[in-house]
């Protein structure tokens, strides 16, 4: 048995007990240690073009799995890559960790080559930021730092490696390793009491409006949410991060609430009488203006996280709770009320776009792309007009199925997330939702798909222009098109098969059903390019300071 370890041994050890499948990362010179002892562990390494990419890829198996996503980055410029996907994880409560290589200890402060201060960069992008300092330091920090991703409200934690605690070597350092996994720690907050009193909201309220958020899907209380929903029918919004907590194709849905929400969802929150927000942030995509917020109802706010009850709606009951759990103690009491007629108030109020005769419209794309794909299959989005049609028309059935960029609203994280949930759901398909404009931020990790031959399809919606931007553009400031109908002069078609993967350009819908019988046999990463008219907007949309009626319904 080996008696001496080098830190990096340390480290990898550690991370092997602690259940770590999958590593996502670039090498680099400060972690040359940490890369050498991973070669022939049992993680499996899946290398990027680009340190974004990467830790955009870690969140993406950690949305679609559950689990913590790791990420490893040289120091300096590599580490500094990872910052847009650390803020991204921060603002969608997305359990990652990042392990940052940095110069020795010694050459701290000196301008060494490739030094940053990436502790103190990201402290406010992350649940928590370390620096090892001692090699005997390294076991604990690793498991504190998935513990923390992990436990209550999940998120990015970040640990800084200096190559020299990396190259120490430790005599006997295997009792340091813990030999068994890491189980997150269990949020059970004690508050039945609490918990309670929102029946006897219900027992006055005849209106009452669910709005689940991401953490309805982090706290894995999607059954307990359906029981109770349906036992009383009681229906549902979501935010865009609680997409898939609730059946979408349910009576009860009534799809995603805010700017651009559904108008059955906007119309029923600001006409209930009684709001309860299911792990929510309530951020102002969510709720538009504020003041008038479900303003002639009772708010209900049940969050894990204390921070984020009455941060940005005044509340009429805070419950803190865990999710699963309080639903768990409201399910075992007997609904006493049905609110059927309030319910089917809304069920028919269903908009479909409408498209010129033979026009490919985003709307069909969403359809015909969604009939091939079962409901545990995971769809990813990038950001733009694209992501949006997808909140408003792919029916998500299934909790951690839908991935998108919420509360940072990140272009290019579609597809290096499609990569880290296939990783995540192998021989899967998964399909990449994107744009033109988002498509172009990462696309060298097309390479990264193809090499590790994933069975990726993305379908790019191209309209020639930053459309979301150019919509605001057109409607809010008087159509001065600055810098957002730019098209892009790339062959995307030609860029896919240059990666080695396949390529589809589709003009109708026989064309699309064509292409995509033809990407979904193929057994690895295919795109498929839609262009589309830049007239196609994203509608309902709230005006810009209006409240959730306020919405254009259409251009």
């Amino acid at each position: 048995m080996k008696s001496s370890f080098t830190g990096a041994d340390i480290l990898i050890k550690t991370l092997e007990s602690c259940g770590i499948d999958v590593a996502f990362g670039v090498p680099g010179g400060t972690v040359i240690p940490l890369y050498d002892s991973l070669y022939g562990s049992s993680i499996k390494h899946v290398l990027f073009r680009h340190e974004q990419g990467a830790c955009f890829a870690a969140a993406g198996y950690a949305r679609a799995s559950g689990k913590v996503g790791l990420c490893i980055a040289t120091s300096g410029p590599g580490a500094l890559n990872t910052l847009t996907a650390l803020a991204d994880s921060q603002a969608d409560s997305v359990p990652i960790v990042v392990l940052t290589g940095q110069v020795a200890g010694k050459l701290k402060g000196s301008d060494a080559f490739q030094e940053a201060d990436l502790y103190g960069a990201s402290l406010s992008m992350v649940k928590h930021s370390f620096s090892v300092e001692r090699v005997e330091e390294l076991a604990s920090t690793v498991r504190s730092a998935f513990r923390l991703a992990s436990s209550g409200r999940p998120g990015p934690v970040l640990v800084d490696l200096p190559v020299d605690v990396q190259r120490q070597v430790v005599i006997d350092g295997e009792q340091q390793v813990v030999e068994r996994t890491f189980p997150g720690e269990s949020f059970d907050q004690d508050g039945a009491s609490v918990v309670l009193s929102i029946m006897g909201l219900l027992d006055e309220s005849k209106r009452p409006v669910i709005l689940a958020g991401g953490g309805a899907i982090l706290s894995g209380a999607s059954d307990e949410l359906f029981r109770f929903a349906s036992s009383r029918s009681i229906p549902v919004a979501t935010s865009l991060m609680g997409k898939g907590a609730f059946p979408e194709d349910h009576r009860l849905s009534l799809g995603m609430a805010g700017m651009h929400g559904t108008v059955r969802a906007n119309r029923a929150l600001s006409r209930s009488d009684l709001v309860l927000v299911l792990g929510c942030r309530l951020g102002d995509r969510t709720t538009a203006r504020v003041s008038s917020f479900a303003k002639d109802a009772s708010v209900v706010h049940v969050d894990l996280d204390r921070a984020e009850i009455g941060k940005n709606v005044p509340v009429d009951l805070a419950v803190l709770s865990d999710l699963k759990r309080g639903l768990e103690i409201l399910n075992d009491q007997p609904p006493e009320h049905s609110f059927e007629e309030w319910a089917s108030r809304w069920e028919s109020l269903v908009s479909k776009e409408v498209s010129p005769d033979g026009v490919l419209s985003p709307e069909d794309i969403m359809d015909t792309v969604r009939e091939r794909l079962s409901p545990e299959d995971v769809v990813t989005t990038d950001v733009g007009q694209h992501q949006m049609w997808g909140a408003l028309f792919w029916k998500s059935l299934k909790p951690r199925t839908f991935l998108s960029s919420g509360g940072q609203g990140t272009m290019g994280f579609g597809l290096p997330a499609a990569i880290g949930a296939s990783m995540a759901k192998p021989g899967r398909p998964v399909v990449c939702l994107s744009g033109d404009g988002s498509f172009l931020m990462n696309s060298q990790e097309m390479e990264t798909a193809v090499r590790m031959e994933l069975p990726v399809k993305i379908i790019l919606f191209n309209n020639g222009s930053l459309g979301m931007v150019r919509q605001w553009q057109e409607l809010f400031w008087d159509e001065r098109y600055s810098a957002t109908v730019e098209t892009p002069v790339c062959d995307f078609v030609a860029l896919a098969r240059a990666y080695g993967a396949q390529g589809f350009r589709v003009f109708s819908r026989k064309d699309l059903d064509v292409c995509l019988d033809r990407a979904f046999g193929y057994p690895g990463p295919s795109l498929i390019e839609c262009p589309i008219s830049d007239d196609f907007k994203v509608f309902p949309m709230v005006t810009p300071g209006g409240g959730l009626e306020d919405m254009l319904v259409e251009g």
